[in-house]
């Protein structure tokens, strides 16, 4: 008989996490044994949608998206800084902070161009504070055609 102590680092979850912890034992009956954990793990700052397909785009025709951006926390989080990983994605009205429950809808305008493998992909980036450093990460991704 012992005591476990188990910890859980929430930092890039989001949503429902299932874990498994298994425990060896010289006990002949049950050498191996496993206990399952489960949580829901609530993002400070929400984004959605969480990933942007776009399917296939044209070439040369810009498009516009949008981003929402929800605190739901009980303190106000400071957005440090967004960014997108592709020269071909700009944003804009994105804010300096959110209060507590406070909601902001962010722009993308989407510049597509058939350069390399006809594929845009990249990763809008956000780092926010509120109790704790957000850094979140939205993968966008489209098909470029003529």
């Amino acid at each position: 008989q012992t005591e476990l102590r188990v910890r859980f680092n929430s930092k890039n979850f989001r949503g429902r996490v299932t874990k498994k912890v298994y425990v060896v034992s010289n006990d002949p009956q049950q050498p191996k044994k496993h206990f399952t954990l489960q949580a829901h793990v609530i993002s400070e700052l929400s984004v959605t949608p969480s990933r942007l397909s776009l399917g296939a785009i044209t070439a040369g025709t810009d498009i516009e998206k949008t981003v929402t951006f929800v605190n739901r926390s009980d303190v106000a989080i400071a957005i440090k800084a967004v960014r997108s990983t592709s020269r071909y994605i700009t944003l804009s009205n994105v804010p300096d902070s959110l209060a507590p429950g406070q909601e902001a809808v962010v722009s993308l305008i989407i510049h597509p161009t058939l350069s390399g493998n006809g594929v845009l992909n990249g990763y809008l980036l956000i780092d926010a504070q509120g109790h704790v450093r957000n850094q979140l990460r939205i993968p966008v991704l489209a098909k470029v055609v003529r």
